[in-house]
């Protein structure tokens, strides 16, 4: 798993959304995302999707949305709001570890 590059995170209205969302643009294709914006986000790819792992250090959150890369459908949500138990992702910064834990809960 490696660090996805030539990508853009903006900030933006969105019809039927309270307040401005991110949007991932990457190879022309663009992308509502879960993240919040005072989230930290690290993106990551593999061969077939794209991980977009958000993290809330304050507010101690954590998300994990999946996308396939050929038509950036989504393939896997999982939003962890009570993290007692998991802590260690708060304190880790082995994104790609997270990401496949928590890949198994989808």
């Amino acid at each position: 798993m490696r660090q996805l590059q030539n990508f853009k995170i903006v900030r933006r209205m969105l019809p039927d959304h309270y307040g401005e969302s991110l949007i991932l643009k990457y190879r022309g294709v663009e992308t509502p995302l879960q993240a919040g914006l005072s989230d930290d986000v690290y993106i990551y790819h593999d061969k077939e999707q794209i991980h977009v792992l958000s993290i809330n250090y304050r507010l101690e959150y954590i998300g994990l949305e999946s996308f396939d890369k050929t038509d950036m459908g989504q393939t896997g949500e999982i939003f962890l709001q009570s993290i007692d138990d998991d802590k260690w992702m708060l304190e880790t910064s082995r994104m790609p570890t997270i990401i496949r834990y928590l890949q198994n809960y989808y």
